[in-house]
């Protein structure tokens, strides 16, 4: 016998309404269903936490045959559909009517509110709680015994409070949405930027400048502005190790592996990096195709590994210098003039080659301007992710309060 601890009223609820909701089994409240043959509905496709989206609109290149669309599902507007071994988000709702891959479950429900219960299903509470126990195999290999999500309970309550809490995840929902395409709009300008306030090949100005600057820019080589840095940890003056992370920049070791990879016994022969030095870390990846060179900005000296090539600029602005390493404009150089035979994920370059690079060289006074329109440009796309990191917050609070 199992006792239901679980609580009767939600802890945060619209003054209206009273008394005490209920639970019932998810199958009894949802009914699936199995509809097929009907080739003149459009073919859906599943974004995760969007729902359905039109598949020849989605941003997906998925190849199937249209010969075999009449052994698709019908899926109605508002009803629900899971994948049985993709199901880690929970259950997605349909947007509109349309066929979905037979491999999808659908159900559909005369009692619920859609806009209710998919941020109900969408909860770490469904998903990692209510789910889970009926959930088999390990890692790529899991999937959901749906006989037994049929009977995880699932509050009920009358369908005009739904239609109130669904009203309330719509609006922050949609609130979330615009915050997001903003973030993504920002990020989009930033890159665009990136390459139009940087020389292009065959050019002696930027594409788009400050009006009060007209003068030709001229080249630096990097060894002419800046030093390899080969100060060792002789004698373990510092113990903080560093990495360079293509998407973090430079961060402490610990921050970034929950411990320290490096061995205190061998911390002697690493890098002294000091704050504004510059890292190159020859690891490539998808965002750093020629592997990243970052700033350290700590604000705290710390060591590197002497993998990494370490930097000292001078008669340069930082920031200047900074943001031209996050442009694609020196990726050519790197291509051109890197060593054949490298690692699959490493680049391979030698040092001289590498301090040969040429550095677009504006006057100081551009370089200075150039560095603070990207560090407020950057500064406001940090404040727009951190708004909708605490939008969802909100919103995972309240799922946790407005539902039993």
């Amino acid at each position: 016998m199992t006792v239901d601890i679980r609580k009767k009223v939600p802890e945060i609820r619209f003054g209206e309404f009273d008394g005490e909701w209920s639970l019932k089994p998810f199958g009894s409240v949802f009914q699936e269903y199995t509809e097929k043959n009907h080739t003149e509905l459009p073919a859906l496709t599943i974004v995760q936490g969007h729902g359905t989206v039109l598949r020849d609109e989605s941003n997906r290149n998925i190849q199937y045959d249209k010969e075999n669309l009449s052994g698709y599902k019908k899926i109605k507007e508002g009803d629900f559909i899971v994948h049985l071994r993709s199901f880690e988000g929970g259950l997605e709702k349909s947007n509109s009517d349309g066929i979905v891959s037979p491999a999808y479950h659908t159900f559909h429900s005369d009692d619920a509110v859609t806009n209710f219960y998919y941020p109900f299903f969408r909860s770490c509470f469904f998903v990692d709680v209510l789910l889970s126990s009926h959930v088999y195999g390990i890692r790529d290999g899991k999937s959901i015994d749906l006989d037994g999500m049929k009977i995880i309970d699932i509050p009920i309550t009358s369908k005009s409070e739904q239609k109130k809490i669904g009203n309330i995840f719509s609006q922050l929902d949609s609130i979330i949405n615009i915050a997001t395409i903003r973030y993504e709009k920002l990020l989009a300008f930033k890159k665009a930027m990136l390459q139009r306030m940087f020389l292009q090949e065959g050019e002696s100005v930027p594409q788009i400048r400050f009006v009060e600057f007209e003068e030709e820019w001229g080249y630096a080589l990097l060894k002419d502005i800046a030093r390899k840095v080969i100060e060792r940890n002789d004698y373990r003056e510092y113990t903080e190790t560093f990495t360079n992370s293509a998407e973090y920049g430079i961060i402490s070791q610990r921050d970034y592996f929950d411990h320290d990879i490096s061995n205190a016994d061998n911390i002697n022969g690493y890098y002294i990096v000091a704050e504004n030095d510059f890292v190159y870390n020859p690891r490539i990846s998808t965002n750093a195709p020629v592997g990243p060179i970052n700033r350290n900005k700590l604000k705290r000296k710390g060591i590197m590994s002497p993998l990494y090539t370490v930097f000292r600029p001078h008669d340069i602005d930082y920031a200047y210098l900074e943001w031209f390493f996050k442009s694609q404009y020196w990726h050519t150089y790197m291509f051109y003039n890197g060593d054949n035979g490298a690692r699959y994920d490493r680049f391979s370059i030698k040092d001289d080659v590498f301090f040969d690079m040429p550095i677009p060289f504006p006057h100081m006074e551009e370089q200075q301007k150039i560095g603070e329109y990207f560090d407020t440009l950057e500064n406001a796309i940090t404040a727009q992710a951190q708004k909708i990191a605490k939008l969802k917050q909100m919103k995972s609070a309240l799922v946790q309060k407005m539902f039993i």
